[in-house]
């Protein structure tokens, strides 16, 4: 089976945490270089791995088939240029880019140097998320109305770490809103319309720390929320159509699972306890509630996808110009924020 050479540029909580665990676990990647300013973080587990203080060095290695931008999101854009233009194929941690211009200029140079640019949309493929999609697809709702997403923390006190800076990409719209915009937009396409009132709530906040964002599909309404003062949270999904409604709690476990050291080969991977399933109440012949086992998450998904992409030219499974139409949505929501009036996608 034909390897592809990895480099992971930066080492923080995303590529340690996620990525390179991810990434072990699936047949055909050889994880060959890691960039880090802190050697630290390089334990025995990280052995026969070349480890580079700069990026531009890792951008060298002609070894390297792929990087991983898993850096701070002001940086994705210059880091993933200069990885495209010395020959490798680019897959970027969540945002894409900071700017619409940004995201197009690199999607139109991977275009013209033959590689594959993507991003790592990894809650496509959350255990809720693929239930919920599921649920829509099969029509047990009838025909959907309403779709809304919370997915907020309790994080009353402000921290010093660049996401919570006043600096480009930062705060909770960048950092936590692509996942659910992602989500909305992968089942129900671009909206027509996009509303948003984005806040900074916590005293002493730098940057947004609230949004409640609308978007507008004709009569059907799409809902994305994430608050950092929410100590007890609602429904993660609330979803109504003419034949029913799905309430789903909790979250998907992957996340909480790597942090404890599991990954893909580990039992229970990317399962729910019935906990958490979700409630499916619809109105046929008469009302019926019924619990609503969760689908497996399956994070690993993304990088089988991408070998088949990468090796037998597979369509990506996250492609560039729907995270590109995902930043969009976001610089449209932060101009309707500052008007406080309804924008079109345009």
């Amino acid at each position: 089976m034909k390897e592809i050479n990895i480099g992971l540029i930066g080492f923080g909580y995303s590529a340690k945490t996620i990525h390179f665990p991810i990434i072990k676990s699936v047949e055909g990647y050889n994880i060959k270089a890691i960039v880090t300013g802190d050697p630290s973080k390089i334990t025995d587990e990280y052995a026969g791995v070349s480890i580079y203080k700069s990026y531009e060095l890792l951008l060298e290695d002609k070894t390297i088939d792929t990087v991983i931008i898993a850096t701070p999101n002001s940086t994705h854009f210059d880091i993933a240029k200069k990885a495209l233009l010395s020959g490798k194929s680019v897959i970027v941690e969540k945002p894409f880019v900071t700017t619409y211009e940004e995201g197009l200029e690199l999607i139109k140079l991977a275009e013209k140097e033959n590689l594959l640019l993507t991003v790592f949309q990894n809650r496509r493929w959350d255990s809720d998320f693929l239930t919920v999609k599921k649920i829509i697809k099969e029509g047990l709702l009838g025909d959907v109305h309403t779709y809304e997403a919370h997915f907020s923390k309790y994080k009353p006190e402000i921290t010093h770490k660049w996401k919570e800076n006043n600096e480009k990409g930062s705060g909770v719209l960048y950092d936590l809103a692509p996942h659910i915009i992602d989500q909305a937009i992968t089942i129900f396409g671009n909206p027509e319309t996009v509303f948003a009132d984005v806040q900074s709530q916590r005293d002493g906040a730098k940057t947004n720390d609230y949004y409640h964002i609308i978007l507008g599909y004709g009569k059907k309404r799409v809902i994305l929320h994430t608050g950092s003062i929410v100590l007890s949270d609602g429904p993660r999904f609330q979803i109504h159509g003419t034949k029913g409604s799905f309430i789903k709690y909790g979250i998907d476990p992957q996340e909480s699972q790597l942090k404890q050291g599991r990954n893909p080969f580990s039992e229970g991977w990317g399962e729910e306890t019935n906990v958490t399933y979700g409630d499916l109440i619809t109105n046929y012949e008469k009302i019926k509630k019924e619990k609503i086992k969760s689908e497996k998450g399956c994070y690993e998904n993304f990088y089988i996808d991408f070998y088949q992409s990468l090796i037998n030219k597979e369509p990506l499974s996250v492609k560039p110009y729907e995270a590109l139409n995902s930043i969009k949505i976001i610089e449209l929501a932060l101009e309707s924020s500052e008007l406080g009036k309804t924008l079109r996608f345009r």
